[in-house]
């Protein structure tokens, strides 16, 4: 095939949130259990890294995301093949893609003002991330369940480079030219629903930004410019950059395509969380022994504010949904180790399960971290153990807890209603909306020390912005369509229409306590849906 253009795509990609990709390997460092133990070596999953042992975004990730979006978004499978190549490798004509994805390199850490993340190695630009199994009957830890990782925090910026060759010309290729379909799916970081890389993404992690900084270009004129001029520059340097004129009318033929995704019927609740007293969510690694250090200090956000983990709140959740299960007498069983290739697996799932997620079944319910409502203030609690046979002090015990003082935390929850009504199983909705009640009346507890009075919380469900379609069915029956309007507009008191909310969902109630089939029956998406 004769040389048509060479292209070089640069952008940058920038993390709103943690991002974790692994490498499949692991590394030791000390000192991360406890102070007084600095010589005992835990083992961390590790992340990505380049040959300078900087962590990065390998370019087979950023291809398999960017495939997906182009798949999403109902791009010709003749380019998508032109692109990313074939998707099935074995086949006797199976092609290589014309673009090409090395990995994005990490450009710069976080700025020094912000503050790093637990853990935090500067040759790596990672920090590590503390993760336990809860035994959600007792809500305690699992024993020998405890397990770290590394993840890059956001604010860090990585440098994106993408060539490709013999891509149709913008101005000939029409509106699915090859260049314009690329463009358009990088978009898809900027875009809603988000690309997210990487894992942890049902809880907030794995979100970028995309900047495109320079679009080059090196066609056949080009080429032999360049020969008649000696051939002098070497590489991707011979390639010409665009002209502001050319560069502008890509981008305008770009953003006026239609993205092409039909958004799943979602549902987001904005939850606001008033703590009525002390709230803590440790953090391992501001925490020692003696007088310097608390036994225990908070986790904080990039500016310093109380974070609540969306891990923490989605473990919450689902311990009190399992409990809500077992008075109904239905008792949840672990989640299957062997991972659900299809739909037929569902059946050995839980509605807890369906609702949160197990090997090879994403959950519906996607959380976000909660951050703080403006300023807190901090406190700080001296504890003393008493020796339970003489009523004395326990020699040795005394610690002290940093907390923050009622804070008041704000996160989002997203619920896929569409999947849950193409499994045939509203049924884990209603389960969710009598745990969200439960939230509401202050029955569940959040972060550390619920024995001792911490983590006494009331929440407040706030509808963002949800259309009238989107709305589940059963939510519809009992809210008008005027008052959900007048609500978006404004017209209704927030705190009236959540408990409105709370109050529509009684039809799904009384079916769960009206359930005399088991909960784990999964009706086929043939099925009518209730």
């Amino acid at each position: 095939m004769p040389f048509e253009n060479r292209w070089k795509i640069e952008g940058r990609l920038t993390t709103l949130s943690p991002l974790r990709i692994g490498d499949g390997g692991s590394l030791h460092r000390q000192g991360l259990m406890r102070s007084d133990q600095p010589d005992i070596a835990v083992d961390i999953s590790s992340a990505a890294t380049d040959c300078r042992r900087r962590a990065c975004i390998p370019g087979a990730t950023l291809k398999g995301v960017l495939r997906s979006r182009l798949e999403d978004c109902g791009s010709p499978p003749a380019i998508i093949e032109a692109l990313c190549g074939s998707a099935d490798a074995k086949q006797q004509s199976a092609r290589g893609g014309k673009a090409e994805f090395p990995d994005a390199l990490l450009q710069a850490p976080p700025p020094k003002d912000s503050l790093l993340p637990p853990y935090w190695d500067p040759q790596r630009c990672t920090g590590v991330a503390a993760s336990v199994s809860i035994e959600r009957r007792t809500r305690t830890a699992s024993t020998n369940k405890l397990f770290h990782y590394e993840f890059v925090p956001p604010n860090t910026c990585f440098e994106l480079e993408i060539t490709a060759q013999d891509l149709h010309h913008p101005t000939r290729g029409g509106p699915e030219s090859e260049l314009e379909a690329l463009l358009l799916a990088l978009e898809g970081f900027n875009a809603s629903p988000p690309l997210r890389l990487g894992a942890h993404s049902g809880d907030g992690w794995g979100r970028m930004r995309w900047q495109l900084l320079d679009l080059r270009r090196l066609d056949r004129s080009g080429a032999a410019v360049w020969i008649a001029n000696g051939a002098t520059r070497q590489g991707y340097e011979a390639l010409h950059p665009l002209t502001p004129q050319e560069r502008a009318a890509i981008q305008s033929r770009v953003q006026a395509q239609p993205a092409g995704l039909v958004e799943p019927r979602q549902l987001s609740i904005t939850v606001k969380l008033h703590f009525g007293s002390h709230f803590l969510v440790n953090d391992p690694s501001q925490t020692g022994e003696g007088e310097e250090l608390p036994s225990h200090a908070p986790r904080r956000d990039c500016e310093g504010g109380p974070l609540l983990p969306a891990k923490s709140f989605r473990g919450a959740l689902r311990s009190q949904a399992e409990k809500i299960l077992r008075t109904m007498g239905h008792e949840p069983e672990e989640a299957a180790a062997d991972k659900i290739e299809d739909i037929t697996g569902l059946d050995a799932l839980s509605l807890s399960d369906r609702l949160f997620g197990a090997p090879g079944w994403r959950a519906p319910l996607q959380v976000s971290d909660f951050l703080a409502c403006g300023r807190c203030r901090e406190k700080e609690q001296e504890f003393l153990a008493i020796d339970r046979f003489t009523g004395g002090g326990a020699a040795g015990l005394k610690f002290k807890a940093k907390s923050f003082w009622k804070p008041v935390l704000r996160g989002c929850l997203s619920i896929d209603v569409e999947k849950l009504e193409t499994i045939g199983s509203l049924w884990s909705l209603g389960l969710l909306a009598l745990t969200l009640r439960d939230l509401v009346e202050g029955d569940i507890a959040l972060g550390f020390g619920a024995a001792k009075g911490y983590g006494a919380v009331e929440a407040r469900l706030i509808p963002s912005g949800a259309p009238w379609s989107r709305l589940p069915r059963a939510w519809r029956d009992r809210i008008g369509e005027k008052d959900w309007r007048q609500f978006l507009a404004g017209e209704i008191d927030p705190e009236g229409c959540g408990e409105l909310m709370i109050e529509c969902l009684d039809d799904l109630e009384e079916r769960m306590r009206h359930l005399k089939a088991s909960p784990n029956q999964v009706r086929r998406p043939s099925e009518e849906s209730s």
